[in-house]
């Protein structure tokens, strides 16, 4: 049983008294200050804040600007939380009444951080939290190149007032965003905090920067995933974040290490998902990431991410080289090469709307794309290259391309999308398709398909690991136009297939349909399917060819 808390702790508001914290301030840095704000600049040391309490809390809790940032469980208390640095703060508990605050102020938006303290007495009754108490206040300019650099404007500088030469603030803030911050190098060390972030809702643009992330973070936390705790780099907030430059380079070696994420703040994963707008726009930067869980660009929780001409190259597993999680957003991208090397590292994982133009994506150990839930990918011009052969613990095959609801809540229900209109598709294993425990339509128009499995078949919807044994099957609409299909196509007892061959399309292949599937093709003139195998499907349609040679078509009609 933990000691009471007294009058003598608290004052009247119920916050901490004064006698129970006290500042650990060293010789050669700042220290916080509850009466003053202490003005810091990216980077600059903060000395740590000890607290030392007249009695014994179980969780630590720090909030900045009211958004809980980190915690930690006192030694000796079997259950608890422990909530890894975000923001520029970590806590270490010594004892269940004491306990530090440290500070990474290069992790710390510009502007205002206004850093509190509270308190959950018994970790069986999380929600019981008191004692909240502002510690001090840390104002942060943001590093500049030079004397004329001006700091990132804070929410007090958005005040619209009108200028002799008919500009608002607003708009000369607006002139001040734009300047950018060129040749600098930013890194991280400590887990749970960044290199560089903007989480203000301010604007910042950099320039060939050289950005380093280490620190690995404990344990499994959605968080990680979510809100990006151990990126590289970090904007959120409804920030705009604009880094360039071909000679920027963006490197990280941390579990969770994504290397740029854009977290909109919004985890609902309801479809459609709108964000806080928070933005960031990356073009002609080197990205590599070496450990687990390690994105190249990753966006969640509606956030928007703008790419061009990067070059992206991950060895972890689990980590995409355009990577998504809960809330998903908007992801569009143009031109580049992106290149994974690790198990479950599609180079692409959707549970987002992304878009992708003119780039090269390949996949040297897993599906080149993975769409989760009620999302899509649309592919223009794009060279992928798969070759799947390792499986992650619930892969039951091996395929280029994969579709399927898993039973998290990572990503939403609903229908999802593939759509690829030219470029190439090159596969050294397994299926070109699989679709499993979801409904989806994939789009194809003159795409070059190559699969250089013999045993492997164009498409398969089958119900795998995910959902319900007998209901989780695939659900596909395939439409082809302008387009060559060869391979054979598998639909098992939980799974439809509708199949629509138009505009010159032809299909070159074999259909299998398991009792209680369903396969409907419709062939429209000007296109052939040609039987390469016997074949059974529920009804065909269409003034189109069908040519079966020496096979035989079977029809449940």
């Amino acid at each position: 049983m933990n000691e009471l808390i007294t009058e003598g702790n608290l004052n009247s508001d119920g916050t901490l008294t004064d006698d129970s914290i006290s500042y650990n301030a060293g010789t050669s840095a700042k220290s916080l200050s509850k009466s003053t704000a202490t003005q810091v600049t990216q980077g600059e040391t903060l000395s740590p804040v000890t607290l030392s309490l007249g009695f014994e809390t179980d969780i630590w809790r720090v909030y900045v600007n009211d958004s809980l940032s980190a915690s930690t469980t006192s030694p000796g208390v079997s259950t608890g939380e422990f909530r890894p640095s975000a923001n520029g703060v970590t806590i270490t508990a010594s004892s269940t009444s004491s306990a530090t605050i440290s500070f990474s102020t290069s992790a710390m938006s510009a502007g205002s951080n206004v850093i509190a303290v509270a308190l959950v007495p018994y970790a069986s009754k999380p929600n019981q939290e008191i004692a909240k108490t502002t510690l001090g206040t840390v104002t942060v300019s943001a590093k500049t190149t030079s004397d004329d650099t001006k700091p990132s404007p804070t929410s007090e500088d958005k005040t619209p007032t009108t200028t002799s030469d008919d500009k608002t603030s607003t708009e000369t803030e607006t002139e001040t965003e734009s300047e950018t911050t060129t040749g600098e190098s930013y890194s991280s060390t400590t887990a749970g905090t960044h290199a560089l972030s903007l989480t203000d809702g301010s604007s910042a643009t950099y320039s060939n920067i050289t950005v380093t992330k280490t620190g690995d973070v404990s344990g499994q936390n959605d968080d990680y995933d979510w809100k990006g705790t151990n990126a590289a780099i970090l904007a959120s907030g409804g920030s705009k974040l604009t880094i360039t430059g071909s000679s920027t380079k963006i490197t990280t070696n941390a579990k969770y290490g994504n290397a740029v994420f854009s977290y909109g703040g919004n985890n609902s994963n309801s479809s459609n998902n709108q964000g806080d707008g928070t933005t960031v726009t990356i073009s002609d930067a080197t990205i590599t990431t070496s450990s687990n869980n390690s994105g190249g660009i990753m966006t969640t929780g509606g956030g928007i991410m703008n790419a061009s001409n990067l070059t992206i190259t991950t060895s972890g597993g689990s980590s995409a080289a355009i990577r998504s999680d809960s809330g998903g957003g908007t992801v569009t991208v143009n031109g580049g090469s992106y290149t994974t090397n690790g198990t479950g590292s599609p180079a692409i994982y959707s549970t987002a709307a992304i878009t992708v133009t003119d780039a090269d994506l390949t996949a040297n150990v897993a599906q080149a794309v993975v769409i989760e839930g009620g999302n899509s990918v649309n592919l223009t011009d794009c060279k992928l290259t798969a070759n799947h052969n390792t499986k992650n613990s619930q892969d039951t095959t091996y395929q280029a391309v994969l579709i399927y609801k898993s039973m998290s809540k990572d990503a939403s229900s609903g229908a999802s999308t593939f759509t690829m209109t030219d470029g190439s598709i090159t596969n050294a294993n397994g299926d070109i398709f699989c679709v499993t425990n979801t409904t989806t339509t994939i789009n194809l128009s003159g795409v070059t398909i190559t699969n250089n499995d013999s045993s492997g078949n164009f498409l398969r919807a089958e119900g795998q690991e995910w959902g319900t044994s007998g209901s989780n099957g695939g659900s596909v609409t395939l439409n082809a136009s302008g387009q060559d299909i060869t391979g054979n196509i598998i639909v098992d007892g939980s799974s439809s297939l509708t199949l629509n061959l138009k505009d010159s399309s032809t299909f070159t292949g074999a259909i299998t349909m398991s009792s209680g599937g369903t396969v409907n093709v419709v062939v429209e003139s000007g296109s052939t399917w040609t039987l390469t195998g016997n074949s059974n499907v529920t009804s065909t349609s269409g003034s189109g060819t069908i040519t079966t040679g020496s096979y035989t078509l079977t029809t449940a009609q």
